[in-house]
């Protein structure tokens, strides 16, 4: 006896279904397999509606400097007259008012270089959006967040996310990097205004040395601490 499946053609044998219960049988069959396939997609992503971010929101590092946007392209969609914010009207943005200090020494945030985790999945106007949210998972020129108060808006962005990650885990695994965040400045007292040369360091208990002065410096991802 051989057993023959008319759904997956077992055997190489190309038979039809010619009656019509046999062809109301097959396509219930193929149906079912479909919605089985849609649901174990569905349940490995949630959805959560997410506010776009406007321009009148007063949008600061998280030392309390100031963004200024560099433009203001998403001005043809509005919420009660107050544009929404796009991707380009932000990355490259520059931050005034930082207060932000390290051992006295005046280290301010002074510009957004990555907003990646922060982005729509849908465009408007070819662009991204700035979803309120995320705004966490932007970054300054020194490697800090932005933050905003939260205002509801009529701009909402349906956004998937592996509940397993979460939503706000999963943006910051999306950040790229574009530009350096870890900056070396070597003084001698906090009044001297030129950077001094290094020639030796000392980094996790390991000596670096070199004839000429120090102008780049490379650690691996293993070295680092958090």
């Amino acid at each position: 006896m051989l057993n023959y499946s008319i759904i997956e053609n077992s055997l190489n044998i190309k038979l039809e279904c010619l009656s019509k219960q046999s062809l109301e049988y097959k396509d219930l069959i193929s149906n079912t397999l479909k919605e089985q396939k849609t649901t174990q997609v569905d349940k490995k992503q949630a959805i959560a509606k997410l506010h776009a971010l406007l321009e009148n929101q007063n949008l600061e590092c998280i030392h309390g400097g100031k963004v200024i946007l560099k433009s203001n392209k998403g001005k043809t969609f509005k919420d009660d007259g107050v544009p929404i914010m796009l991707e380009s009207d932000l990355l490259n943005s520059s931050i005034v008012a930082c207060p932000n200090t390290i051992a006295g020494v005046s280290v301010p945030c002074t510009k957004v270089v990555n907003v990646k985790g922060s982005l729509s999945q849908k465009k408007v106007n070819n662009e991204y959006v700035i979803l309120q949210e995320l705004i966490s998972a932007c970054k300054t020129d020194k490697g800090f967040a932005l933050k905003v108060s939260f205002t509801p808006t009529k701009f909402k962005f349906d956004h998937s996310f592996d509940p397993k990650e979460g939503l706000g885990e999963q943006s910051k695994n999306q950040i790229e990097l574009k530009e350096p965040i870890i900056r070396l400045h070597y003084k001698s007292d906090r009044f001297q205004k030129d950077n001094l040369p290094i020639y030796n360091l000392l980094i996790n208990n390991e000596k670096k040395e070199q004839d000429k002065a120090l102008n780049e410096f490379n650690i691996d991802l293993k070295d680092l601490k958090d």
